[in-house]
């Protein structure tokens, strides 16, 4: 068995990949192995098919159920029944594939390719080839901007420095080293191979040569791509309800028919064939709610326009509707919850002084307060000045501008983002290098040496030489021997400075912060030594700077919502354990109230989550809000964790190693900007911005969504229950069916659909992020909208019944015009109770009823088209086959429209209440049930108590 490239020596990787570090691999030996091993290449899922998006959406139960409906409509020769029946099932398909194959084909726009050629020495002699044709054993050379190819053992570095973010989920860029890796047992993590490269990480700073070790599916990438190739993707909870829907009206349609077919032979109402089946036709797509696919996917596309607005691309339209029941968020740290780029945030001089420098990201905007919030000007206080002019002149980093197409400005950092937020800090208070060419000249540089943790230049000011260090506090204190005073007058630097200087290092370290030492040395017209040790001692300690990658604008405020609605918001980063706590306290992961004891409990690394057997971590009653060093296995132990406990999660991510957790999150959410293509691949929703932010708003959205899904869905079942109510006992007391085929199509598909449709555009409540009034575990079916659809859908088909015998045995009417009567009746009613649903538990008249403008077209709009099936001929005789109501149908029609609206008054007030109290009820065991889970709601003596519990 081959020994990991990364512990052994490059002599020794060489050997074994039978390669020399010189001249390479041969051409024929490199053709060999390809033959052998295969291209540099991973599989990932690629696009969607078009016909598979297609097919999903034809292949559904619900449209299996209307398949029923056509084949009756077949039967008995009744062509306008079935054409319109075949004609919503296609409908019902080509609606939800434009939006999803729409959705794709923007996916398809940010799909990046790899690397298309890299620079190989083969034969001795250096020649650019297809990246996919490197095999193991090429040496490569990369550069500042490259993208790594493959999997590969540094041989030779110069200054080289990787991004792998994407990979392990660090912001910290990687030095690399040709040292092999000493470990005691354990595997090195990935993150932790200094000596190694891997494939599509980021070359940011150097050069260097590498040995091709693993290519392919071998790769860190192509693991984690073949892995997420074999996980499958299970149903949305909508899919699952409307599948459920339709497995259960196929069931009533069978036993209603049954039971017309048997009433009607056994009164002599009707024949079994034709009239009989005729009639079966109209008890199925009485029970069959037709538009209901048609105005879910409509109410979901609406949605779709909306969240993208918002910056989010949904690629999978039932995402909408999960997100709104998502109760758990696991959220990547850098990019996400944080701006993704270093910033410096704080300076502490050794008299106690701090210093808070404002600003976004690395824009040269912003200003310097002190403790006590006054903007101050550094060039007035000798101290800072001189600190701030270390950090900008001990520094090989730079700021360049780039413009879009729309003239807007963005500025881009060279080199390491620590040193960029230094140079950064250097323009916002006037002192960066350029604006200090006239006073300063550069001499010559002692590079960063990571074993010293310390960079060094040497400038000449008027013919005297000076030297500018940085490093690590605990190493540039061993260097000093004064310390700066005012009025740039030195002073011994004492054992009391050494203490304070560790103290002040460990308070910002605490915060979240990278901490650097300030400090120089004058040099006068000293030679230069090329020795650094006989150059770097003897020097005068200035303060210490904070660097930090700062959180997003709004993120603390989106986390606080987050726990007002109920969710639980988890940090999973590959970041170190101190930096992910600070910041994960800073922005209201980690509750403010919690002593020391519990934040530790609450914050685990990788490793210690990973230990956990099953038991133990089904015994927790928290789940870790934090998780540092993040492996991808340990994100999808987390994400398998939260569903086995019955709750829905998100899962954010950008690199590759986010993709497994990501598939299996109940909805899985990509970066757009800095997004892998595996990760956008495996996303259900997609976002633009890279911001946490946006993922709040997007389960706000799915929450409005979720609330506008049911409003519609009740108005529809309402309607296809009164109208099964209609024909079943119409037939059961021996009446001649009271509606037509046609009629009940007309009223599910045209009358009742765009007011459906309306109320899924209502406008979203503010109590919705609200956990006090919305359950963050809210049912679609619950008990209150099943009392609902029961009470109302009766309480229409026999008002609408009514109509039908008073036209039949008071008026002494035909047929035809009792049909017509009843087919009013419903109408009206169906068109009216559009306003119960606008609101289910308050009067229809209220909470700006006026302004509700498109309801009320909705609603003139089905009224409207009684009078086209009454009053155009052709269609009045030959399709809907009735006769028009005279004025006394009319007149009954809208009394038993304005009884309906009364009741349902009477019902909402009765309802108020109840509700109200079942509510609290709940929320009341919720939060005895979940008193961890939800920290932000519990008293301090609460956690307290729990802990005590769970120690003992």
């Amino acid at each position: 068995m081959e020994e990991a490239p990364h512990l052994q020596t490059v002599e020794e990787v060489a050997d074994q990949l039978k390669t020399s570090v010189t001249t390479g691999l041969s051409s024929d030996e490199a053709k060999k192995r390809l033959q052998e091993f295969g291209p540099n290449q991973f599989e990932t899922e690629g696009g969607r098919t078009w016909y598979g998006i297609f097919a999903e959406q034809l292949f559904n139960y619900m449209n299996g159920v209307l398949v029923i409906a056509m084949a009756l409509a077949f039967s008995v020769l009744s062509w306008i029944d079935a054409g319109v029946v075949a004609f919503v099932i296609m409908a019902n398909a080509l609606i939800g594939f434009s939006q999803e194959w729409k959705s794709e084909k923007t996916m398809n726009a940010l799909r990046k390719m790899s690397t298309p050629s890299s620079l190989v020495i083969r034969d001795g002699k250096e020649e650019q080839v297809d990246s996919s044709t490197l095999v193991r054993g090429d040496v490569i050379i990369v550069q500042q901007g490259d993208s790594v190819p493959a999997d590969c053992r540094v041989i030779e570095t110069i200054e080289l420095e990787t991004d792998e973010a994407m990979l392990t989920g660090e912001s910290t860029h990687v030095k690399k080293t040709t040292a092999k890796i000493v470990h005691d047992g354990d595997d090195v993590g990935v993150g932790d191979r200094k000596n190694m490269m891997f494939m599509s990480t980021g070359v940011t700073k150097g050069k260097g040569k590498a040995i091709v070790s693993f290519t392919g599916n071998s790769t860190q990438i192509g693991k984690i791509a073949k892995k997420l190739l074999k996980s499958k993707t299970s149903k949305t909870p909508l899919q699952i309800r409307i599948d459920r829907l339709g497995f259960v009206l196929c069931g009533v349609a069978v036993v209603c028919i049954g039971l017309v077919l048997l009433t009607g032979w056994a009164w002599g109402t009707f024949q079994v064939y034709p009239e009989g089946l005729r009639v079966a036709v109209s008890v199925a797509v009485a029970v069959i709610p037709q538009s209901i696919v048609v105005v879910v996917t409509l109410i979901l596309t609406v949605g779709v326009k909306s969240m993208a607005k918002n910056n989010a691309l949904v690629r999978k339209l039932n995402a909408i509707e999960t997100l709104g029941n998502v109760m758990h968020i696991c959220s990547d740290k850098t990019g996400t919850l944080t701006q993704g780029k270093m910033m410096a945030t704080s300076i502490r001089l050794l008299d106690g002084s701090i210093y808070n420098i404002s600003g976004e990201g690395i824009n040269p905007e912003g200003s310097i307060r002190d403790e006590f919030d006054t903007i101050v000007d550094p060039k007035g206080l000798p101290q800072l000045c001189q600190a701030i002019t270390i950090a900008s002149l001990c520094n090989m980093s730079f700021l360049s501008q780039k413009t879009d197409e729309a003239e807007k400005v963005e500025w881009i950092g060279n080199g390491s983002p620590t040193e960029v937020a230094l140079v950064v800090l250097g323009m916002k208070t006037g002192l960066s290098k350029e604006e200090q060419k006239g006073k300063y000249t550069f001499v010559c540089e002692y590079p960063f040496n990571s074993t010293i943790k310390m960079m060094s230049t040497v400038y000449e000011d008027n013919g005297s030489k000076v030297l500018f260090t940085k490093g690590a506090p605990e190493r540039a204190i061993d260097l000093c021997t004064s310390k700066l005073t005012d009025g740039m007058n030195a002073s011994p630097f004492t054992p009391e400075d050494r203490e304070a200087v560790t103290r002040f290092n460990l308070e910002m370290a605490s915060e979240g912060l990278r901490v650097l030492a300030l400090c120089f040395r004058d040099l006068g017209d000293t030679e230069i030594d090329p020795e650094r040790s006989t150059m770097e001692r003897d020097c005068t300690f200035v303060g210490l700077v904070g660097v930090r990658d700062p959180p997003r604008d709004g993120v603390p405020e989106a986390v606080q919502m987050c726990h007002r609605a109920g969710i639980i918001v988890h940090m999973v980063t590959g970041d170190h354990q101190f930096t992910a706590k600070a910041i994960a306290t800073q922005i209201g992961i980690i509750p403010s109230h919690l002593s020391p004891e519990q934040v530790d409990s609450l914050v685990m690394t990788a490793n210690a989550f990973d230990q956990l057997t099953d038991e133990q971590l089904q015994g927790l009653k928290v789940l870790p809000l934090v998780i540092a060093r993040c492996s991808p296995d340990s994100k999808v132990r987390m994400v398998q964790e939260i569903q086995r406990r019955g709750r829905r999660v998100a899962m954010l991510g950008d690199g590759v190693n986010d993709s497994p957790a990501i598939k299996l999150a109940d909805v899985g959410v990509a970066m757009g900007l800095n997004g892998s293509d595996v990760t956008k691949e495996a996303s259900d929703v997609i976002l633009m911005d890279d911001n946490f932010n946006t993922i709040v708003v997007a389960v706000k959205e799915g929450r409005k969504i979720f609330a506008n899904i049911r409003r519609s869905v009740i108005h529809l079942l309402c309607g296809n229950l009164a109208e099964a109510i209609i024909i079943v006992c119409g037939v059961a007391f021996s009446l001649r069916p009271p509606l037509t085929p046609m009629e009940i199509l007309w009223i599910n598909l045209i009358t009742s659909a765009p007011p459906a449709f309306v109320l899924g555009t209502t406008p979203e409540k503010a109590w919705f992020m609200q956990k006090e009034k919305r359950s963050v575990d809210e049912k679609f079916f619950n008990l209150e909208t099943v009392v609902d659809i029961l009470f109302w859908g009766p309480l229409i088909g026999a008002l609408s019944l009514v109509n039908f015998v008073i036209a039949n045995f008071v008026f002494r009417q035909s047929l035809d015009k009792c049909q017509a009567s009843c087919f009013t009746a419903l109408t009206l009613m169906l068109m009216f109770h559009a306003y119960n649903c606008r609101d289910l538990r308050g009067p229809f008249f209220m909470k700006g009823f006026a302004r509700f403008y498109w309801l009320h077209v909705a609603v003139l709009f089905g009224i409207g088209s009684l009078f086209f099936t009454f009053y155009t001929p052709v269609f009045e005789t030959s399709v809907f086959e009735h006769s028009r109501p005279d004025w006394r149908n009319w007149l009954v029609a809208l009394a038993s429209a304005v009884v309906f609206m009364a009741s349902s008054e009477v019902y909402k007030l009765i309802k108020r209440p109840i509700r109200k109290r079942s509510f609290n009820k709940k929320s009341e065991k919720t939060a005895d049930e979940s008193v961890i889970e939800s920290p932000r709601q519990v008293e301090k003596s609460q956690v307290e108590q729990e802990m005590k519990s769970l120690a003992t």
